[in-house]
């Protein structure tokens, strides 16, 4: 199914002023953080409230600055996945940042590991220079590779959507016989960037479900 032919729920046309205009001081903490299981764990740390936020005190304590940097510590790492299991380890293998370098989306596949690709933008010679990283040093291709101003969340779907860094996973977990709902859940988006762009995720998640669904109409639960 094409993408563009989805009706789209967000503005497509939302461009950020500038790859530093985060939307709220959370989003720039879990943006430095390379750890999805870090991510999301500082995430409910930092917006808990009431009596989630006693338990999550009493279980997790105060932030410690090293759960905020980009990569966690080997001892770290080597605790939570004997603690947690090894998707404690996805995220924390991304290559590291380039100096004036952010992310501006990562996909997060729900593997053993919960393995993480990223679309980084970075300010040179005044442009942005995007590329895309996972954790395995694959060869990731873009098909823009630089722009004056940052892109819309048109063109950054558009630019995922040829790359199909996200339903290449749909379709995969479809040829191991998998429903189209988890085949979906596999694979998800986000951005603290473009608030939009999980939204829009799920809407094509929905509509490639009931693709799959009429397709094979005995294949779902």
């Amino acid at each position: 199914m094409p993408h563009d032919s989805i009706p789209s729920p967000v503005d497509l046309d939302f461009r950020p002023a500038s790859y530093t205009d985060f939307g709220d001081p959370v989003a720039v903490a879990l943006n430095g953080i390379s750890g999805q299981m870090r991510r999301e764990m500082v995430r409910d740390m930092l917006t808990s409230v009431g009596a989630e936020r006693t338990v999550q005190d009493a279980l997790l304590g105060p932030i410690e600055p090293d759960i905020l940097e980009e990569r966690a510590s080997e001892a770290f790492r080597s605790t939570m996945s004997y603690l947690g299991g090894p998707t404690w380890m996805g995220g924390e293998y991304l290559p590291p940042l380039l100096p004036q370098e952010v992310e501006i989306a990562r996909i997060i596949l729900r593997s053993s590991t919960m393995d993480v690709s990223a679309v980084r933008a970075r300010w040179s010679g005044g442009r942005y220079h995007y590329r895309m990283v996972d954790e395995y040093d694959t060869d990731l291709e873009l098909d823009q590779k630089t722009s004056r101003r940052p892109l819309t969340l048109g063109r950054l779907i558009e630019l995922l959507e040829s790359a199909e860094a996200v339903t290449q996973w749909w379709e995969q977990q479809w040829g191991y016989g998998d429903p189209p709902s988890e085949c979906t859940a596999f694979a998800t988006v986000e951005s603290e960037i473009y608030p939009g762009l999980a939204v829009w995720y799920a809407a094509r998640a929905a509509a490639w479900e009931a693709l799959r669904e009429a397709e094979d109409p005995g294949r779902t639960r």
